[in-house]
């Protein structure tokens, strides 16, 4: 597992966007772009599995506006990427999905999709690649159709998708979906829906945004092991036994009280889905949340995991490991080096407090 944390601005979510390049070749939507043009750039990497390493290494090229692709070790490839963005977008890398082989559609050699990208709604309703000019593939059906045809199926993919939510929901309180149901009268589909702690049965597309976004990465998580699964029958082929996670601001929409299991309930959520044998799984974490960090006291291995954390140093944003220990609480790991924060009250607080009583404060 690699945390990193740091402030707003100097570069989180754009060291994720890196890892996710280095692994698949492939940017999300659209390549990191190099505006000063006097600086040659570079991205540098290395992958190593048991006790084989690959650098890896990308230039910025000029001219084409683009990065030159990175070297690729076939055997150091992971078999499934998985990242979960902050604005609800998704990308997904398999490796007998997205490698070299060609597809074969009317008498035509197609290559194969590079990644599948997902914006928040083609996670509802559907995403669509283009292999060439002329060819297009539907790929996924989105959350509100799989998931309902799932259900009303009750196929194999609703039983692995009732596991995955309820490893996510909250402390004590596994998410369980109810019965799909028709919101509006003028509308024939029937939306899935989340059974609510009140006793509400309430569709997906309406549910609270914390319970949505863990929703959408349920049906992701969901889609793409089942998809990879499909792919190794049809092949004969081996399954993957590596999987990568990269999630930024897991913490978003999220209570408190349910911040502090998101991340040891996505690794047990991966365990369940992949099933036996077991998945090493490496995760990469963006957040902002002490609780996140708290969270994980239980679960991090310093021999195996590492804290980042990004500061602003002479006018430039540095990447610094941070020694792990046990702070204890969400209070010591927000006043801690790790967030800089000397007090955890509101700015001014103390010294309005100490007014008040007209005398310091005690210790």
């Amino acid at each position: 597992m690699n945390v990193i944390t740091g402030d707003n601005g100097l570069g989180k979510s754009f060291l994720l966007e890196s890892v996710w390049f280095m692994l698949t070749g492939h940017w999300h939507m659209l390549p990191a772009v190099v505006t000063n043009v006097a600086k040659a750039a570079s991205i540098t990497a290395s992958l190593r599995q048991s006790s084989r390493a690959e650098p890896r290494a990308s230039r910025w090229l000029r001219a084409q506006q683009g990065w030159s692709p990175p070297n690729d070790d076939k055997e150091l490839r992971p078999g499934l990427v998985v990242y979960a963005r902050v604005d609800g977008s998704f990308s997904v890398w398999d490796s007998h999905r997205n490698v070299e082989g060609s597809i074969q559609r009317d008498g035509v050699v197609l290559p194969p999709p590079r990644a599948y990208a997902f914006s928040d709604r083609e996670v509802m309703h559907g995403l669509k690649v283009w292999l060439d000019d002329k060819n297009e593939r539907e790929v996924s059906l989105g959350l509100i159709n799989e998931w309902r045809e799932w259900q009303t199926g009750n196929k194999p993919q609703f039983a692995l998708l009732q596991s995955i939510l309820a490893a996510l929901g909250p402390d004590g309180e596994p998410l369980l979906p109810g019965t799909p149901s028709r919101p509006y009268l003028d509308d024939a589909k029937d939306i899935p829906t989340i059974q609510m702690a009140y006793g509400q049965e309430v569709p997906i597309t309406l549910a609270p945004a914390g319970v949505k976004r863990v929703a959408m990465l349920a049906y992701v998580l969901t889609w793409a092991i089942s998809e990879h699964r499909r792919m190794v029958e049809a092949y004969a082929g081996l399954p993957a036994r590596s999987v990568i996670l990269l999630i930024d601001e897991p913490e978003t929409h999220l209570h408190p009280r349910w911040q502090r299991t998101i991340l040891p309930s996505l690794l047990k959520a991966l365990e369940v889905g992949f099933g036996e044998p077991k998945v090493d799984v490496q995760m990469f974490v963006a957040t902002h949340s002490p609780l996140v960090l708290a969270s994980l006291e239980p679960h991090f291995d310093p021999a195996l995991d590492a804290l980042w954390k990004l500061d602003l140093s002479a006018g430039r944003s540095t990447s610094n490991g941070i020694a792990w220990y046990k702070r204890g609480t969400a209070e010591a790991w927000l006043t801690s080096d790790v967030f800089d924060l000397g007090d955890a009250r509101a700015p001014g607080g103390r010294a309005r407090r100490s007014t008040r009583r007209g005398g310091s404060e005690p210790a």
